[in-house]
C-alpha cells in the first residue's frame, strides 16, 4: 500500500540521517545538514524524526554525543572540557548542562560513579 512504501521510505531515510550524524557528531553540523543526508524536506526530516524516534533531530545529536562523551568519561583521564570538545560541544556548560539533563548527573559525578 501506498502506506507502507512512505514509511518504509522513512525508515530509510531515518538510517540515512542517523548514520550522518553517528559519523559526523564530532563536528560542528546543524539540523539542516542532518536533514540533508535524509534528502527530505526540513518539516518531513522533523516530522520522520519525532515519528519514529520522539526527538527533534538536534535532540538526537545531543543523545548521541552525550552517549560518547559518558564512554569517554569511563575510559579515559580526560577533563570534562576536553571531552565535550571532543563530542561537539563548543561550550563546556552548555555540554554539562545537556549531560545533567539526559543521565541525572553532572559529568564529574558520573565519571566519579565510574570509578
Amino acid at each position: 500500500s501506498t502506506d507502507e512504501k512512505k514509511s518504509s521510505r522513512h525508515m530509510v531515510q531515518l538510517s540515512q540521517m542517523v548514520k550522518f550524524i553517528e559519523e559526523n557528531y564530532q563536528k560542528d553540523i546543524s539540523r539542516d545538514d542532518i536533514i540533508a543526508y535524509g534528502k527530505v524536506s526540513a518539516n518531513t526530516g522533523n516530522r520522520i524524526f519525532q515519528n519514529l524516534l520522539g526527538e527533534s533531530p538536534i535532540q538526537h545529536l545531543i543523545h548521541v554525543r552525550i552517549l560518547h562523551a559518558s564512554k569517554l568519561l569511563r575510559q579515559s583521564d580526560l577533563t570534562v572540557s576536553e571531552i565535550a570538545f571532543q563530542c561537539g560541544f563548543h561550550d563546556s556548560n552548555y555540554f554539562s548542562l545537556q549531560f545533567k539533563k539526559i543521565t541525572g548527573l553532572s559529568p564529574r559525578d558520573f565519571a566519579d560513579a565510574q570509578r
